[in-house]
């Protein structure tokens, strides 16, 4: 009898660490956001869930209006970023991941901010800002093979242009006179 109550004793343990251990774990898997305003994260929320579905207008006003509750909540910044992004609006984008990059004090955060401003400057011809980013990110990133192979492939692309913008500046062309 009392071997049955040591076993019991000890599984009821058992399941209670395994418990905690499993809440603990994702507790730690869910990201911290920088702002401890309930309200701005609720309208966070809500606003992701726009956002998903394509309903950018909605979106935003909520993002909008998270941001109006705490002026310093990055990640609002950086999903409005997002969706001026998918509007093909770079420069609004641009400057939206700036300020959330303003904002972000950690480096390990900083690093989704490199990867966005380094497309977002690519895209717009703005090939020196692009490798600095580009430069940045790859320098923080370590494990995100899949982003690290495209930003890579950006940075080929952006220093392809300005050696290309450099020869063709320098081209003259000849009289076409004799051609005729």
């Amino acid at each position: 009898m009392t071997n049955d109550v040591n076993f019991a004793g000890m599984n009821l343990k058992i399941v209670i660490f395994l418990c905690l251990a499993f809440t603990s774990v994702s507790l730690c898997a869910q990201p911290v956001l920088s702002t401890k305003s309930k309200k701005a994260i609720e309208l966070y929320t809500e606003a992701d869930n726009y956002r998903v579905r394509g309903q950018y207008r909605e979106a935003l006003e909520l993002l909008n209006q998270a941001i109006d509750k705490d002026k310093n909540f990055a990640e609002a910044y950086f999903r409005q970023g997002l969706i001026f992004k998918m509007q093909r609006n770079y420069p609004k984008s641009t400057d939206l991941y700036l300020t959330g990059l303003k904002l972000t004090p950690d480096q390990k955060r900083q690093k989704a901010y490199y990867y966005e401003l380094g497309e977002n400057y690519l895209l717009q011809g703005d090939y020196e800002k692009s490798l600095q980013f580009i430069d940045r990110y790859l320098d923080a990133e370590i494990l995100n093979k899949p982003k690290i192979d495209q930003a890579t492939l950006w940075k080929r692309n952006a220093q392809y242009a300005m050696r290309n913008i450099k020869i063709a500046s320098q081209f003259q062309p000849h009289s076409t006179e004799r051609y005729r």
